[in-house]
């Protein structure tokens, strides 16, 4: 991403005007949509982004509301184009995200996109998707980085939903729950939450229960007491963990359905649904078709016409010309088999309810719908 900066914000924020497109927004609306329904977290779980190259380029909801009274809590708009490596206050965490292979959690933390009542208490996770012929330099370390997942939690309302606070007081016991982040330099301690009396509680009238997780950078500490101390028998163990677990692996959850729903996204697009439904059943996809037809294409003249734009010109054109025919796809339910560079590939024929005569027929219907597509495509030069 080139995105340039924003002449009003300095460098915290980037003009994202026309690198993302319109389809990309929809599809991952839809996903993240379906995530944030399906999460356990409910209201807690504020936002879910996209950062393409560590630049906030989707964001749902983009503006949240309170559940009664409709108000406004959070305006995520200016968020977007937020470059997180390249703002102050956000760049150390974006850097220690880029190299780690789980999730890294910054906060607790005030949001800086609050309004009116805004969240004071907030959790912020990244994740770093690794992926090949992607690039992200950090201490001129070159990275295989497209970028970053991130979820923002509302941890003041997610410790008061779990009921953290009734269930030790109801036991007339005090508590200390910290997080320990393994920094390569150092381990840093940070209090998450406590009860009124916690200070009180030492080596010797407490207990302590860890617990760490392979999914992020940190392992998280539950520390219970009373003064005086207490017999072994007043507390009950699998409630520590309990009380532990209910909130951590909410974390956890969260993360796999992100995963699960991705997934599923990509495998749809990726794979015809019979061969999907025969993974699914734990079979092996081997398929063989008597007859076919392909569409194979190229841009003619696309050395020439690379030369004359920037690589973001590029990706721009190849993105605009092959989501419209991705919608043409759909449109003659033919199978787009693959892209690679300037070349677009589909077939027909494949489907069980169609027959190689019916399969010819729509990957012509295609070809000419693309050929109309391809009149229409312009850039400023060329």
């Amino acid at each position: 991403m080139s995105a340039p900066p924003l002449l009003t914000r300095n460098i915290t924020h980037r003009n994202i005007t026309g690198v993302v497109s319109e389809e990309a927004t929809n599809e991952f609306e839809a996903i993240a949509a379906k995530i944030k329904k399906d999460s356990i977290l409910g209201s807690t779980l504020l936002n879910l982004q996209l950062a393409p190259h560590a630049v906030v380029s989707m964001i749902h909801p983009l503006i949240n509301r309170d559940e009664n009274d409709a108000s406004v809590i959070l305006d995520n708009r200016g968020a977007i184009g937020h470059d997180l490596l390249n703002d102050p206050n956000r760049a150390k965490i974006a850097r220690e995200t880029v190299p780690a292979p789980g999730v890294v959690i910054a906060g607790p933390l005030a949001l800086i996109q609050s309004n009116g009542t805004g969240v004071e208490d907030a959790l912020i996770a990244r994740l770093a998707i690794h992926m090949a012929n992607n690039s992200l330099i950090v201490d001129e370390v070159d990275y295989e980085c497209w970028g970053f997942a991130v979820i923002i939690i509302d941890w003041g309302k997610l410790k008061k939903k779990s009921g953290l606070y009734t269930k030790f007081e109801r036991e007339g016991l005090e508590f200390n729950m910290t997080r320990t982040d393994d920094d390569a330099a150092e381990k840093k301690v940070k209090e998450m939450a406590s009860s009124p009396g916690a200070s009180i509680l030492t080596d010797s009238n407490s207990v302590s229960v860890n617990l760490n997780l392979t999914t992020t950078n940190n392992m998280w500490t539950l520390t219970v007491g009373k003064e005086g101390g207490f017999k072994q028998k007043r507390i009950t163990w699998l409630s520590v963990v309990a009380v532990t677990a209910s909130l951590i692996f909410s974390w956890m959850f969260l993360l796999l359905l992100i995963s699960k729903e991705q997934c599923k996204q990509l495998l749809w697009k990726m794979m015809p649904k019979t061969a999907i439904k025969k993974l699914q059943r734990g079979g092996t996809v081997v398929e063989k078709h008597d007859m076919v037809t392909i569409f194979f294409s190229d841009i003619v003249g696309y050395t020439g016409i690379a030369d004359c734009l920037t690589p973001m010109e590029i990706m721009s054109m190849l993105n605009k010309l092959y989501t419209k025919f991705d919608k043409l796809v759909e449109k003659h339910d033919v199978y787009k088999v693959e892209t690679i560079g300037d070349a677009y590939m589909v077939a027909g024929g494949m489907a069980e309810d169609c027959n190689s005569i019916e399969g010819a027929e729509k990957v012509a219907a295609f070809a000419l719908s693309a050929l109309e597509q391809v009149k229409t495509m312009r850039t400023k030069k060329w």
